[in-house]
């Protein structure tokens, strides 16, 4: 993370302003949400539609609105495949032909489907032009029984009420359904000159003597509608694949969250006010999404009410409980992983916790976040233009997000953003990167794991801001993503990476309503300004106060406290390792006639092994190997004052039995009573190619030697070291000799090679 200083602002900065040229330079060519220009707000076309279905003569007193809009991915891709997305764009805004639109459902929110004697369906271009209405009735009312004749004469009236030319149209189809009570006729006409291989189509269904039913779309030929809705289809499984992997990130997340609560390596303090604050932010955007839940989604009979109820509890308790359980245990366990010499990535968010709102750590962090998070906006719209004019291939997304239905566009959209963000960043890039850094000591591992399983989840945890490449390019585009947050993360913080993921989402989410022509959502496009520069008053704000956040004894959590004593213990232990390994043999020795290797892995970061090489003229060596009863740090210090008494008692005329009745009674006088220590010393004598050794308690030597092909272990008798004064020490060690012949093998070991 970069230091507190003005200079480190620039590289954001220009990020950012060369992000925002080239999306506003490309946004018409990569961006299907650029052919989107609702002119009226949901609140209005509900208000259009009870007056449409009023001068129908329908009343819908007493039935509940319900307001979606379609966006229409078949007609924008048709349209870009055919002459570019710049035309496509002209060609949908002149609502010449219906694309996009509003859909208003009026209903009994207290009927099941079956009950509801009347129901209404009004479609709305997104100019505010009708383009279709259905009145629904049961198969069992009443009414007239017309013949076909009939019926095409009151169709061919009504379609002169809307000035539409039947001259211009010919008959596709008609069909007859005769039900118990009444007789409907259904004709579908189309125009009888093609605009690019495709026609609009109009269909009016007579119910009785009443024109029930008016729908005018434009109609791709059916070989491509066949093709869009493959690819739509592939891409439901992947997003299925997407929800099936983020179900084995939650289990996975959460069980190493136990694994370390249970061995109390990990705080839950700060990890609590995350997740209290990101599911308040899922129930805000989720109560503000209302609208939208359940949108076109009809569970058999089920009372329309019920079914959105449960899918908006479903949505709420069960999908982002467990995202927010995961981002819970994500942020204790990449937290506790941080802390680690990583502190300094969570001081973003660790002023927010302690309620520094302006500090230094937030300012930077807000304002690196924005600069990144621009920048990424134009990487992104980069990669969309190179890959979509390389390979010809168009950007699609099916639908605005639930956006343009919300009771408020732009908190709706800071919400989403500002969930898919926390999630997204404390769970890949804080908790994956940190923790494998933790347990690999390397940071590209994390970087290329993060990335991996961002790049295959992302389809259904952020809300790409272009649509989608229709092929496996997109995954390309989730990667690079997926790197430059990773390297938003490491350079400048968690905070600055949640930021910037967010900045990215919203502009993406809020893109149809900031360039709405019309004057339904102005208010909307100030208080988005509002709140788009209201994090950079605050950063303004930290700047000139220019306060770091830093923890001090009075105000550092204890979880922080454990995990920065735990870290303190263990770069201590690290050193200690180092000073450990630096007593023994630095090289191997190099002698004439032998081979001779030596090797120690401490079972923890220090611990009581030794062996040793003792030069002792340049006719002898003394080979020395023992082990130091317990583990970890006394054993360590017990090993190293072994050493030194063995070199300075191992003198080049003395044996090796006397070497260790002299290390042995200075070893009883210092080491506690309830330990002792292993040891087998040998002295090799190179001019006559002989070996005499004494073992203290350790184990036995291997011989793999030449003598008639046997293998044995060099078992003089001994106890071990520190255990005696002298007396029983002494009358039990036995010296022995060994004359060495070509291509013996000895074989020193501590219990650490047999366990």
């Amino acid at each position: 993370m970069r230091p507190f200083r003005p200079k480190s602002l620039l590289i954001p900065v220009v990020a950012g302003i060369i992000g925002l040229i080239l999306y506003f330079n490309l946004r018409v060519e990569i961006s299907p949400k650029s052919s989107v220009d609702i002119r009226i707000s949901r609140s209005e076309a509900e208000a259009k539609a009870k007056s449409i279905l009023k001068g129908l003569g329908y009343s819908v007193e007493g039935l509940t609105a319900e307001a979606a809009f379609d966006l229409n991915s078949p007609v924008q891709s048709f349209l870009t495949e055919k002459v570019g997305a710049s035309e496509m764009r002209k060609i949908i805004l002149t609502d010449t032909i219906v694309s996009h639109r509003w859909q208003i459902y009026f209903y009994d929110a207290q009927t099941s489907v079956s009950g509801m004697a009347h129901q209404y369906r009004v479609w709305f271009t997104q100019a505010g032009t009708l383009c279709g209405y259905n009145h629904i009735v049961q198969d069992t009312a009443a009414g007239d029984k017309l013949s076909l004749d009939s019926a095409k004469v009151i169709a061919h009236q009504f379609l002169k009420r809307f000035s539409i030319d039947n001259s211009t149209y010919y008959v596709k189809r008609s069909t007859t359904t005769s039900l118990a009570k009444r007789t409907d006729h259904t004709f579908i006409v189309a125009e009888q000159d093609s605009f690019l291989d495709a026609r609009t189509e109009i269909t009016v269904r007579i119910q009785g003597s009443e024109v029930g039913y008016y729908s005018k779309e434009f109609v791709p030929p059916e070989d491509f509608t066949k093709r869009v809705r493959d690819g739509f289809s592939s891409f439901a499984v992947l997003a299925i694949i997407s929800y099936v992997l983020i179900f084995f990130v939650v289990l996975s997340v959460i069980s190493i969250f136990l694994k370390k609560y249970h061995e109390g390596e990990v705080g839950v303090k700060a990890a609590f006010s995350i997740a209290g604050f990101l599911f308040a932010v899922v129930v805000l955007m989720n109560v503000l999404g209302y609208e939208s839940v359940g949108s076109g989604v009809q569970m058999g009979d089920t009372n329309r009410t019920f079914v959105r109820l449960m899918l908006f509890v479903i949505n709420l308790f069960i999908i982002y409980g467990f995202l927010t359980a995961m981002t819970f245990a994500a942020w204790s366990v990449g937290e506790s992983s941080a802390r680690q010499g990583w502190s300094i990535k969570l001081s973003g968010i660790d002023s927010l916790v302690q309620r520094k709102l302006f500090s230094a750590n937030v300012a930077y962090s807000i304002f690196w976040g924005y600069g990144a998070g621009f920048g990424l906006f134009g990487i992104i719209a980069a990669l969309h233009y190179l890959i979509t004019s390389v390979t010809g291939l168009t950007n699609t997304t099916m639908s605005l997000g639930g956006v343009p239905e919300a009771y408020s566009q732009t908190v709706y959209s800071i919400a989403s953003g500002l969930v898919g963000g926390i999630i997204s960043e404390i769970t890949f890039r804080l908790f994956i990167v940190s923790w494998i850094r933790e347990k690999k000591k390397k940071i590209w591992i994390g970087v290329g794991i993060s990335s991996l399983m961002w790049t295959c989840t992302a389809i259904s945890l952020w809300d790409a801001p272009f649509g989608y490449v229709q092929s496996m390019w997109q995954f390309g585009i989730f990667f690079v993503a997926g790197v430059v947050l990773c390297i938003i993360f490491l350079r400048y913080g968690i905070l600055s990476s949640v930021i910037a993921i967010s900045i990215v989402s919203v502009l993406g989410l809020m893109e149809p309503i900031l360039f709405s022509s019309g004057g339904a959502f102005s208010d909307e496009k100030i208080l988005f300004g509002i709140f788009l520069i209201l994090p950079l008053i605050v950063g303004s704000i930290g700047l000139i106060r220019n306060e770091e956040f830093r923890f001090t004894a009075d105000t550092t959590p204890s979880h922080i406290k454990r995990i920065s004593e735990r870290e303190r213990m263990a770069k201590e232990l690290e050193i200690a390792r180092n000073v450990q390994m630096s007593l023994l043999p630095k090289e191997n020795p190099h002698i004439v006639g032998f081979d001779i290797a030596g090797i120690c892995i401490p079972a923890f970061e220090v611990g009581g092994d030794y062996y040793d090489f003792v030069d002792l003229g340049k006719t002898k060596i003394g080979i020395a190997i023992g082990d130091v009863s317990g583990k970890g740090v006394p054993a360590a210090i017990y090993m190293t004052l072994t050493k030194g008494i063995l070199q300075s008692h191992a003198e080049e005329n003395v044996s090796p039995k006397v070497v260790l009745s002299k290390v042995n009674r200075l070893m009883y006088k210092t080491i506690e009573k309830n330990s002792f220590v292993s040891m087998f010393y040998a002295i090799i004598d190179l001019q006559t190619k002989t070996i005499r050794y004494s073992r203290a308690g350790h184990n036995p030597v291997i011989l793999a030697g030449l003598r008639e092909n046997k293998h044995e272990f060099l078992t003089p008798k001994g106890v071990a070291l520190g255990l005696d004064d002298g007396g029983v020490f002494d009358a039990v060690l036995e010296e022995r000799e060994y004359k060495l012949r070509h291509g013996d093998l000895l074989v020193f070991y501590t219990d650490g090679f047999t366990e």
